[in-house]
């Protein structure tokens, strides 16, 4: 039985009402990756039977009211632990029956907590865009980035509940940025190094032993850790492959 699973949300602010999006998508649909299809949408599990927009009360009362809901169906049951699996949903990345009633509430919660205006979303680089399908000639007017909140509310109070199929879709600001810069790692040049004939050994281990310049020397701050490093990758094979500890070469680094 397919399920929705819910990944992100925004609630948007317009007047005294919001408007549930969130990014969601159903369980048993997948991209040409493999990865389970997604897009930002309305959620209609949310709004129940209010419409597309809700007051701060029927928001708040949201949660307890498909609590009341579902409970009809499973007298005498608590649905309250795995409520997801009774309504069909995922939240935080918890399967159904883990998704608990608790989490269903504070979905409600953390929504209007985080509630953005339109002119906010655009502000941030974010956009709306309004699909809005005919019931009588199935064709499609889309509306993108809504400028004001005049134009969203005619379009979801207006014909959009009436002779046509609203459908409403968020396009989240672009993630910030962050530069790293590379740093070049310090080399010692001083200390002991690991010489084998006219090469000198870089990071040794049990797995792996390269040699090649000066410049890819590992270098060992005394006699004793170098030779530890030694003894724990060459072990018992060290005499086959004859390598002696050595100041690190003071005349190759003066050049």
């Amino acid at each position: 039985m397919a399920f929705t699973l819910v990944y992100k949300k925004q609630f948007v602010k317009i007047g005294e009402n919001f408007l549930i999006l969130g990014e969601a998508g159903d369980s048993n649909m997948y991209d040409s990756d493999r990865k389970r299809s997604r897009s930002w949408q309305n959620l209609t599990f949310a709004v129940n039977h209010h419409g597309l927009l809700m007051s701060l009360d029927e928001v708040n009362r949201a949660a307890d009211f498909t609590l009341d809901d579902v409970s009809k169906h499973y007298p005498g049951e608590d649905i309250k632990p795995g409520f997801g699996g009774y309504i069909g949903l995922s939240l935080n990345g918890k399967s159904t029956f883990k998704t608990t009633f608790s989490d269903y509430k504070n979905f409600f919660k953390g929504g209007l907590a985080k509630a953005l205006t339109i002119e906010e979303i655009i502000q941030q680089r974010g956009s709306l865009e309004i699909q809005q399908r005919s019931k009588v000639d199935h064709s499609l007017i889309t509306t993108h980035y809504p400028k004001t909140t005049g134009e969203l509310k005619f379009l979801l109070f207006g014909m959009a509940l009436k002779d046509v199929v609203c459908q409403v879709s968020y396009n989240p600001p672009p993630r910030k940025q962050t530069l790293y810069l590379f740093k070049e790692p310090k080399r010692h040049t001083d200390g002991f190094v690991l010489a084998h004939h006219h090469h000198f050994l870089g990071r040794v281990n049990k797995r792996r032993l390269s040699y090649g310049g000066i410049s890819a020397a590992q270098t060992y701050p005394n006699r004793k850790k170098a030779q530890t490093a030694l003894d724990k990758a060459l072990g018992r094979f060290k005499n086959l492959f004859p390598v002696e500890i050595v100041p690190y070469p003071k005349q190759q680094q003066a050049a």
